[in-house]
């Protein structure tokens, strides 16, 4: 009985979680790509705050090694800032290597903390 209710409990937050990702797209979260694998949380968040106010950035890593996968995830207050670092960064020079930025709608919302 016990472990059906705990189910039950995970499958409603988990519905809920889905709700929300359509009617509201993470406007004010882009994806960083093809990172250089020498950045860390603090490269990505200096590099980017300079757009508007960051409420949360993170550089993916390996579970096991501890490495950077190469890309991230930084989220700013306001989608206008969001806009502007995606047109900005896009495509520019960050750390030797050309970042790919683009909005990261349809993606997990990293203000919810580890998955």
């Amino acid at each position: 009985g016990i472990m059906l209710k705990a189910t039950s409990c995970l499958w409603a937050s988990r519905s809920t979680a889905l709700l929300m990702h359509r009617t509201a797209p993470l406007l004010k979260q882009i994806f960083i790509g093809n990172l250089a694998w020498t950045v860390d949380d603090h490269a990505l968040e200096n590099a980017f705050q300079q757009f508007g106010q960051v409420e949360n950035c993170v550089v993916l890593k390996d579970r096991i090694t501890g490495r950077s996968r190469g890309f991230g995830f930084v989220r700013f207050r306001e989608d206008k800032d969001a806009d502007c670092a995606v047109q900005a960064m896009n495509g520019m020079e960050f750390f030797g290597r050309n970042i790919r930025v683009q909005p990261a709608t349809g993606r997990k919302d990293i203000s919810a903390g580890p998955q």
